[in-house]
């Protein structure tokens, strides 16, 4: 199931776009932008922005895989997993495991 899961990736990188170009953008533009007038000094800032930045990045790439689930449970693609000869949990275990890889590379 999550090799199902990393194939949605290559056909919509958008996903791994937001992972890897998000937390940059974010991260350029709030210490360079809003670092000096929140600390005074951007090395002040760097510490308390960039921890947030990877927690907002885990959490709205979330949001990406129950929005993916519930398409595979309007599609049908559920009740095919429910008759193959797999643990009930393999579909939610796939997704949630693609996503930890996806996750993986974010700090990198």
């Amino acid at each position: 199931m999550r090799f199902r899961s990393l194939l949605k990736v290559r056909r919509t990188p958008e996903q791994l776009f937001d992972v890897t170009l998000q937390p940059i953008i974010f991260t350029l533009m709030f210490t360079y932008i809003f670092g000096g007038a929140v600390a005074g000094n951007v090395h002040n800032y760097l510490p308390i922005v960039i921890p947030g930045i990877l927690v907002q990045t885990v959490i709205t790439a979330s949001m990406v895989t129950g929005v993916q689930l519930r398409e595979d449970m309007d599609k049908g693609v559920f009740n095919r997993f429910r008759v193959l000869p797999i643990a009930r949990i393999a579909p939610l275990a796939g997704a949630l495991l693609a996503d930890t890889i996806r996750y993986g590379i974010a700090p990198l």
